[in-house]
């Protein structure tokens, strides 16, 4: 099991002159003749762009710093996602930057220049975690705050760089367990003989575990934040009507109908149901409890 990051790394000429087999983990060299088990990365771009949708950001963003085909890939998906939405997708490419530029000295500037051009407050995909410091650095020298000017999403929910940097950083969970697992399951298929798939085998994210990095609510409308934030405090109770939420916004409910369809794409009832199954989904992956205990915690009968 290895990881090929370059097709002429000399290992991975070692490997492919190797008669045992081999899987390889991600997709930086696919003209060699490996079976491979990689990140969904069009999920992992999809599931960072819905999530930053759904905390009601009208500007998204995808920032590139380092060369990498995982990032195409995760690009394409979170662009899709937000013209999906019919929403516009900006992107801060340090490859098509000037080579002038050298990235030791110059990448901080140029980063904190390329996001005061961005339209605000904007949600911004970074490739992974590794690029928080730079982009949180970035941020103090454009004179931009984090969360309320810009809320940023990494990948990998590596937890040295997610719970020890400047402030919590929101993640996805791109199930690197289960990556592994998989890997190792396909190593023992083909030990015993079996031919290896025709196309890699993708393994979708896990999840996003919000962080301080994303906690903000950023919607212009004063009655539809109004409403958002008592749907967030009060979803776990069972009780909850929908009239409390239009009580709450201070608006008819015609008009928070319309807020919420034109804003969120969805109405009252559906981002109720949408909130109470991301914490079910989030305590039945990270604890042992049982579904009734769960349910009972999230707000279904």
């Amino acid at each position: 099991i290895t990881l090929v990051n370059h097709p002429d790394a000399p290992f991975a000429r070692y490997f492919a002159d190797l008669d045992v087999p081999v899987v390889d983990l991600v997709d930086e060299a696919p003209e060699l003749p490996f079976p491979r088990v990689i990140p969904d990365n069009r999920a992992i771009g999809a599931m960072a762009a819905q999530y930053l949708l759904n905390i009601g950001y009208d500007h998204l963003a995808y920032q590139r710093l380092f060369p990498a085909r995982v990032t195409d890939a995760r690009l394409e998906g979170f662009r899709d996602t937000v013209q999906a939405a019919g929403k516009h997708a900006y992107v801060i490419d340090f490859m098509d930057s000037p080579k002038r530029i050298n990235p030791y000295t110059d990448l901080v500037p140029w980063l904190a220049q390329e996001l005061q051009n961005l339209p605000l407050p904007v949600g911004l995909m970074m490739q992974h975690d590794g690029e928080s410091m730079i982009t949180f650095m970035a941020c103090e020298e454009a004179g931009l705050t984090i969360p309320d000017q810009i809320a940023v999403i990494g990948v990998d929910n590596n937890e040295l760089i997610c719970e020890l940097g400047f402030m919590g950083l929101t993640s996805v969970d791109r199930n690197r367990r289960r990556h592994g697992y998989e890997a190792a399951a396909l190593l023992d298929r083909l030990i015993r003989g079996e031919h290896a798939p025709q196309s890699p085998l993708l393994i979708p994210p896990k999840e996003v575990i919000p962080r301080e990095s994303t906690h903000a609510l950023v919607f212009q409308d004063a009655e539809l934040l109004r409403a958002v934030r008592y749907l967030r405090t009060h979803f776990r109770n069972p009780d909850l009507a929908i009239e409390e939420v239009i009580m709450a916004a201070g608006v008819s409910r015609r008009k928070l109908y319309y807020l919420f369809d034109k804003h969120l794409g969805r109405g009252i009832h559906e981002e109720l149901v949408r909130l109470r199954l991301e914490e079910a989904k989030h305590l039945l992956a990270t604890t042992e409890q049982k579904i009734f205990s769960v349910a009972m915690q999230t707000g279904f009968a």
